[in-house]
């Protein structure tokens, strides 16, 4: 199905399930003339790390964007709930662009 459709949507929920369906996939990364969205749970699939507040860590995603994701992060203190995230940073996860989604709020990523 996703080879024949024209738009593909990760939804939230489980991303650990997600991402370890994802790569069960034949040609998943195969994404050319798509349009992809992603929420939450989809965005840290699709991101190459991302840091989940239910589990307190960074946790690598598929990769697909070059990105690390925090999704929901409203919740954070802005001025010091982040940056204390961000000294547990593991060093694999630094050097790249690191993207904080707040709640009704989106990024787009062309290619």
């Amino acid at each position: 199905q996703i080879k024949d459709s024209h738009v593909i949507i990760f939804l939230g929920g489980d991303q650990e399930l997600l991402i370890s369906q994802l790569k069960s996939l034949p040609d998943f990364f195969n994404f050319e003339d798509k349009v992809v969205l992603a929420d939450s749970a989809g965005a840290y699939a699709l991101s190459k790390g991302y840091y989940t507040r239910s589990k307190e860590g960074w946790f690598e995603g598929l990769g697909v964007l070059d990105v690390n994701v925090l999704c929901h992060s409203q919740s954070l203190d802005k001025t010091q709930g982040w940056k204390r995230k961000n000294r547990k940073m593991p060093e694999e996860f630094e050097g790249r662009p690191t993207i904080s989604i707040d709640e009704s709020c989106y990024v787009e990523f062309w290619d």
